[in-house]
């Protein structure tokens, strides 16, 4: 069984997977972007947009502003496009602007952009100067981006606003759409880190932006979103936002009522900040939901390593993955409730193995704060790790890697091993909550509790023990005990003697039970009155047999064991074979035991096997010499440390080494070792 993975950050990888759109020609409607910046996009329309591309690497001697109300459209082809430094490269106010890329991923040396990383986490590009390659070659992480990149973007708070102009691409009242191509190496500034400010590689304030491909790697807020600051609508389709670096939310960062952020696919992984949510952080009044995606292998050396809720309005996790997140309190998603706030997780994985820095009870989820009377916590699916909730009675299903504290479960619930065979259970999360159903009042079997009596074979589940009444529609789930204050043991029992049964059905269909019926079942060994002992003859150096006595019908025997006299112990055919050691002696009795059993724990009886010692040996040997050569069946014994020669009646040599057995087939043999010779029959 595979766990859920390490809760350490992931490797950071610079370029994003190809996925390269059909190359523009550039010639219908499209111009170069003025290499001066300014205004763009005056007098275009939905009807008849402004599309412009770059013709090279380029570095804006004025910033990039899309004209209210236009619709503008830019490729990046390839290239760089570096802003002055002092502002965000592009604002967008009142206006429709998409950045797409129409040679992502390109191999070419033109659109290969290196990068090195300074010590604040920001991706620095190659500007054409020594000082930059001489940086590049002292960092200690550098990388390439393949591809076009906005870069070298500043945003400053913005009193007037109160909220920040973003670094790479400012959005006031606007909407982007980002389809492919990297916002990365940019910078947002405060002088506060609890400013509410930020969104270095792209800010949204009462307005709009949707990802749907590309990335935003490499910026760094000295206060919030790190990778991108929603005061307004974002929404994630598809693209990575990685590597970036902030105080909170080093992935994104959403706040305000007009905060509105809902990922329904894409990747935010590989980001860090120095307090709170590591990847995604929904702060005061803000909206989270989580539909689809991956979020993991981010850092927030407070809370949050994955995501962080702090009093956010309302937030839902209805699938993705959220996984392998580092943090202080709650390693892959930490969450404060006050005030009306709500959190619902209905489906997704929310797990991973716990961080070491993790040191709130190892939780990969944490839910405090839900002492407010108007905070709410509603678990009712989801595969789940490690879960720390305030408040009792909040969930009423899903799939956890820990039986739950019963205080945590919904009025009834119950919360029991899933496995094979039981409707929507996931490898890794062996505990399942399932809810009672009272809807259908009937659907429960009658089931009398009896003692039924078994033979032989123990009870195994899905085969020898089975209930009439059952519904095709319901699984059903035992657990037993021999002793009614003696914990649960799930499944059947296999051993011999009375138990206690509980069975709980199960509906196929959904996360629901009908009830436990107990029972009591008394399982019983199998009794065999036949031949249990026998006795034969064993000679020192010289191999035997004897007919074991029968044994019923699907038993079988175990080892032998016994006397250490008896060498070479092997049953074969019915049959009980041996050698005996040079210390026989005749008259003596040597003892074996051999076991018989059938099924899951029954060893149904033992034989006693005594064999007396011989005074006769059919192999040629002298009195106290070293060397002793025993022929047993298939097999050619030989004594001391030398070398042997064995030769075949007509003289042809068959083995020559230093084996103590030797397999051979059966006829008679002429063993020379040194000096000496013995003959030997094998059988």
């Amino acid at each position: 069984m595979k766990q859920f993975l390490l809760c350490t950050a992931i490797a950071l990888v610079a370029a994003m997977p190809v996925s390269r759109l059909d190359a523009h020609d550039h010639t219908d409607g499209w111009m170069p972007l003025p290499v001066g910046g300014d205004t763009i996009g005056k007098g275009s329309t939905e009807e008849h947009p402004t599309r412009y591309y770059l013709t090279a690497d380029t570095r804006l001697e004025k910033d990039l502003v899309v004209t209210d109300n236009a619709v503008v459209t830019l490729c990046l082809n390839g290239y760089q496009l570096t802003g002055t430094g002092q502002n965000p490269v592009i604002r967008v106010s009142s206006a429709h602007f998409t950045v797409c890329d129409c040679r992502e991923g390109s191999d070419a040396p033109e659109h290969q952009h290196p990068y090195y990383e300074n010590a604040d986490g920001l991706f620095v590009f190659d500007d054409g100067t020594d000082e930059w390659d001489s940086q590049y070659e002292a960092a200690d992480n550098t990388g390439v981006i393949a591809g076009g990149v906005i870069t070298g973007g500043r945003g400053d708070w913005n009193i007037d606003i109160y909220a920040n102009y973003g670094g790479g691409i400012n959005v006031l009242r606007g909407h982007l759409t980002l389809e492919s191509g990297a916002i990365a190496g940019n910078r947002a500034t405060s002088g506060n880190k609890t400013d509410y400010t930020g969104g270095a590689g792209i800010s949204v304030f009462e307005g709009e932006v949707v990802v749907n491909g590309g990335q935003v790697a490499g910026n760094t807020s000295t206060a919030q979103g790190g990778g991108i600051y929603a005061a307004g609508y974002l929404t994630l389709n598809g693209g990575k936002i990685w590597g970036n670096k902030a105080y909170q939310g080093g992935g994104i960062f959403t706040s305000s009522q007009a905060g509105v952020v809902v990922m329904n696919g894409g990747e935010v992984s590989g980001n860090t900040t120095d307090w709170d949510g590591g990847g995604v952080m929904a702060d005061i009044k803000s909206q989270f939901t989580l539909n689809g995606g991956l979020i993991t292998g981010n850092t927030g050396r407070g809370s949050g390593g994955g995501i962080r809720i702090d009093e956010a309005k309302a937030s839902t996790i209805n699938g993705g993955t959220v996984a392998d997140n580092i943090g202080k309190f709650g390693c892959d998603l930490s969450v404060s409730c006050c005030d009306g706030n709500t959190i619902t997780i209905k489906g997704g994985v929310i797990a991973g193995n716990t961080a070491s820095s993790d040191t709130f009870l190892g939780k990969n989820i944490y839910i405090n704060y839900l002492h407010y009377d108007d905070a709410e916590c509603f678990v009712t699916g989801g595969y789940m790790g490690l879960i720390d909730i305030e408040r009792d009675s909040v969930i009423e299903g899903g799939f956890f890697t820990e039986p739950l504290p019963s205080n945590y479960l919904a009025e009834g619930c119950i919360s029991i091993p899933a496995g094979d065979g039981v409707a929507g259970y996931r490898e890794g999360f062996p505990h399942a909550v399932y809810k009672r159903d009272t809807t259908a009042a009937g659907i429960a079997p009658a089931i009398a509790p009896g003692s039924p009596v078994y033979d032989q074979a123990p009870i195994e589940p899905g085969t020898d023990f089975t209930l009439a009444g059952i519904p095709d529609s319901l699984y059903a789930v035992y657990a037993y005990r021999t002793d009614t204050a003696a914990p649960l043991a799930y499944g059947l029992p296999t051993d011999a003697g009375t138990h206690h049964v509980t069975i709980t059905l199960l509906h196929a269909d959904g996360r629901w039970h009908y009830g436990q019926t107990p029972f009591d079942i008394t399982i019983a060994k199998a009794e065999w009155t036949g031949e249990k002992s026998i006795g034969g003859t064993v000679i020192a150096g010289q191999g035997g047999s004897i007919v074991l006595p029968e044994i019923p019908e699907g038993a079988y025997y175990g080892l032998p064991s016994g006397n250490s006299h008896l060498l070479d112990l092997y049953i074969a055919d019915g049959q009980l074979h041996y050698t005996g050691s040079d210390g026989i002696e005749p008259g003596e009795v040597y003892t074996l035991v051999v076991p018989v059993g059938e099924g899951v724990n029954y060893h149904i009886f033992a034989i006693l096997v005594q064999l007396t010692g011989g005074v006769s040996s059919s192999i040629q040997t002298v009195a106290d010499d070293p060397l002793c050569v025993v022929g047993t069946h298939g097999q050619l014994h030989v004594s001391g440390s030398e070398a042997s020669t064995v030769y075949d009646l007509n003289g042809k040599v068959v083995y020559q080494g230093f084996d103590r057995v030797i397999n051979l087939p059966g006829g008679v043999y002429v063993v020379r070792v040194g000096y000496e010779v013995r003959k030997a029959v094998v059988m």
